[in-house]
């Protein structure tokens, strides 16, 4: 659950591979809705290993909620002293949002961002892996087998919008979920 199996000579497995691009757009569109509503400053920190994919589509979300709001790449190897190092640049720089992908990274970045009483995002907010697995073993059940990778995105509600920070104002986790909403929907996402 949450990986590829290419390459791998298995009939009867499956990779449940998460959209992790829908997921970082979600978060982006969150993170610039948050950004947007604090009213202090217009910045928010991408923190962790250099993966520009989901950076980009982060800042794409970002955008799509508040045009204004920048993107600070805040790019650190993964290893949490040095994740919440960077987390704390970000915030030395004016973010109000800090966003994370995962892992001992992530958990890094969020200490950074709570101890000076910012939000912080991660990838697994957005991400629901039981979603998937549950829909794999109704359709298993249904006599429905998959072999290979099996993509789950917005539309099968195994991409979303989790529980979040409490930092974050109900208002914009409203706001949140409406776009993954509309994602889920195919149409434009909300923001």
């Amino acid at each position: 659950v949450g990986a590829s199996v290419k390459g791998q000579h298995a009939p009867n497995l499956a990779g449940l591979v998460l959209d992790e691009n829908a997921a970082a757009y979600l978060a982006g569109v969150t993170a610039g809705l948050a950004a947007a509503d604090s009213g202090a400053s217009t910045r928010v920190a991408w923190v962790g290993p250099e993966e520009r994919a989901l950076a980009a589509s982060f800042g794409r979300g970002v955008h799509a909620a508040a045009p204004a709001v920048a993107v600070l790449h805040q790019w650190s190897r993964s290893i949490p002293g040095r994740c919440k190092e960077a987390a704390l640049t970000g915030l030395g720089r004016s973010a109000v949002v800090v966003m994370a992908h995962g892992d001992l990274c992530a958990a890094a970045a969020a200490s950074a961002a709570h101890e000076q009483n910012v939000p912080a995002l991660v990838l697994g907010d957005f991400l629901f892996p039981a979603v998937a697995a549950g829909l794999v073993a109704r359709e298993a059940v249904s006599g429905v087998f998959h072999g290979g990778d099996v993509l789950f995105g917005p539309q099968t509600g195994a991409v979303g919008v989790g529980k979040l920070d409490p930092r974050i104002a109900s208002s914009v986790v409203a706001g949140a979920r409406a776009a993954a909403q509309d994602l889920a929907s195919g149409g434009a996402p909300a923001g």
